[in-house]
């Protein structure tokens, strides 16, 4: 090859990469937005906006309602740090040789303690919710508190899905999985 047939290769070749990358990032780019649609328009607000506007609260219950989230929010923040430090220490007794069971049991113990707390805490804390609505409010609370609950719960990602199939384990019952799928029959 000359160089001006080498010259013509690589600058086509060198397009063709370019091409190539810049439509596996457009395909990347619109993949990801399919699997993760924007969060629903009542959780942008979370559930204090939820409620809010579900319940129709007048000025006078935001206001307590304010107060009564922002007290809950600085006791949730308390102990979630306190569960954090315990975490990192339970955690860094992977480091050493020497962990024992007793300390290992100690600090799982304390976690539970935690999140038993943070658990009632919350409880309380929608319990006081419900006693400045009305009557009318208080039943519409009924209906809507599981929803609240969880527009405040922490998400977990599920796995995107394999080519329309389920998650591995969400397939129906009785049906085995992929792996272990015979070959189909030879024609």
């Amino acid at each position: 090859m000359d160089t001006n047939n080498k010259s013509k290769f690589f600058t086509i070749l060198v397009v063709g990469l370019l091409l190539l990358n810049t439509s596996v990032v457009v395909f990347l780019l619109v993949k990801r937005d399919k699997h993760h649609p924007p969060p629903h328009p009542q959780q942008q607000g979370g559930a204090f906006n939820f409620l809010v506007k579900e319940l129709s609260f007048d000025s006078a219950q935001i206001k307590q309602y304010q107060g009564l989230r922002n007290n809950h929010k600085q006791t949730m923040d308390s102990i979630r740090n306190e569960m954090r430090v315990v975490k990192d220490s339970l955690f860094n007794l992977l480091k050493t040789n020497n962990s024992s069971d007793v300390i290992v049991q100690q600090k799982l113990n304390c976690i539970a303690q935690s999140e038993r707390c943070i658990d009632e805490i919350t409880f309380n804390h929608f319990k006081r919710v419900r006693a400045i609505c009305n009557v009318a409010q208080q039943t519409k609370f009924d209906e809507v508190i599981a929803t609240a609950m969880k527009m405040n719960a922490p998400q977990h990602q599920s796995p995107p899905p394999r080519d329309g199939k389920p998650p591995r384990d969400e397939e129906p019952e009785g049906m085995p999985r992929d792996e272990h799928r015979p070959p189909p029959p030879e024609r």
